[in-house]
């Protein structure tokens, strides 16, 4: 197999929840094409599923850097932030957020949307987007109320 194949079977088994063995093929993509940004994407998002956010700000920084252009780089500049969130980074995330809302403005309503948004997810929207942070709680309360 070629370094797309190994990154298409990773990105099946991450679909199905084989972090660990998704984790493999994207390693192996990668040591047959060091460069390949979406197998950076793929240990970038495993990194992040597992709780490792220093390895996945690290993969997605790196697969941001290699393909600063494309219309999906959206998705890991909004995962970076995510950990960097997790990591108490909250000018990096930030940053990030600013970035894939400009890049994507969808990304803004995936957040809005979501409902396992982390603490320091939630820290961050509040201390940058007060009236964004106000109509997620209202989700949240529609969601779970008291």
């Amino acid at each position: 197999m070629n370094g797309s194949e190994y990154v298409r079977r990773g990105d099946e088994l991450m679909a199905a929840g084989h972090i660990a063995a998704a984790v493999e093929c994207f390693a192996t993509a990668l040591r047959l094409d060091p460069g390949d940004p979406d197998a950076h994407f793929g240990i970038g998002f495993c990194a992040y599923q597992s709780g490792d956010d220093a390895r996945a700000v690290s993969a997605l920084t790196t697969c941001i850097e290699l393909r600063p252009e494309s219309p999906s780089v959206a998705t890991a500049y909004m995962m970076r932030c995510m950990a960097r969130a997790n990591l108490q980074d909250r000018v990096g995330a930030m940053e990030d957020y600013r970035e894939a809302v400009s890049r994507d403005p969808m990304m803004a309503e995936i957040i809005e949307s979501m409902t396992c948004v982390g603490t320091a997810q939630l820290a961050v929207l509040a201390a940058f987007y007060p009236a964004r942070m106000a109509r997620i709680a209202q989700k949240l309360t529609a969601l779970h109320p008291r």
